[in-house]
């Protein structure tokens, strides 16, 4: 059996798992449709590659069309996941205070901080980096998940799916995908999302990034 672990998945030929940790190690479970109509799992010679599409109306996150990854795979996603890592020390999630964006200034205009807002399914930008205006046409510092890109709803849509996914399975997520505008049609987006706890043992924040290339860059 050939198997390759990677943070939060592990690659079991012909198989795609999640790997949950608990207090006996790592426990892989199937990848199964939790929350959408249909989740199907590609397995790749180099990645699991979970597919998340829906045609149904009523499914939580609706026709999203994006890719979720079980490592990232831009430049610029790989080195903030190596920074998180790097300020993990024995925990398996770091914290926010360990955070230092002069560590990494190159990519320090890509970042994002957001957390919950208690009570609800929402989540709040804390920052919100200048590359990330640039990109999406839209300054959201301060600003409610449900507040971008009104009324245009499938970026909303995407964005929920990846901070759900993180609060969900308490580990790094990382995805691409095509722009949702016409605007944007002509990129390919990378996005990266970290747990962070904030002072305490839970997960108080999330560390992300985006970053795009173009698409006829990838398919060549």
């Amino acid at each position: 059996m050939n198997i390759k672990s990677t943070c939060g998945f592990k690659e079991i030929k012909g198989l795609a798992t999640r790997v949950n940790h608990n207090a006996d190690g790592f426990s892989p479970t199937l990848l199964t449709s939790d929350n959408l109509s249909l989740h199907t799992a590609v397995l790749t010679t180099i990645h699991i590659q979970c597919v998340f599409v829906s045609n149904d109306p009523s499914a939580p996150y609706g026709d999203i069309d994006i890719t979720f990854l079980s490592e990232p795979e831009h430049p610029g996603a790989i080195k903030l996941w190596k920074y998180w890592q790097s300020k993990c020390a024995n925990r398996l999630i770091p914290d926010r205070a360990d955070m230092n964006f002069a560590d990494v200034p190159e990519i320090a205009p890509n970042l994002l901080i957001a957390e919950r807002v208690e009570g609800t399914e929402d989540f709040r930008m804390r920052l919100f980096g200048s590359a990330l205006t640039q990109i999406t046409g839209e300054e959201r510092t301060g600003k409610l998940l449900q507040e971008f890109g009104v009324p245009e709803t499938k970026t909303r849509a995407r964005w929920q799916a990846v901070m759900e996914e993180v609060a969900r399975t308490k580990h790094p997520v990382f995805i691409k995908a095509g722009g949702s505008r016409d605007e944007t049609s002509h990129l390919i987006f990378h996005g990266i999302a970290l747990p962070l706890t904030n002072g305490g043992s839970g997960i108080e924040q999330f560390l992300g990034a985006l970053f795009t290339n173009y698409s006829s860059d990838e398919q060549d």
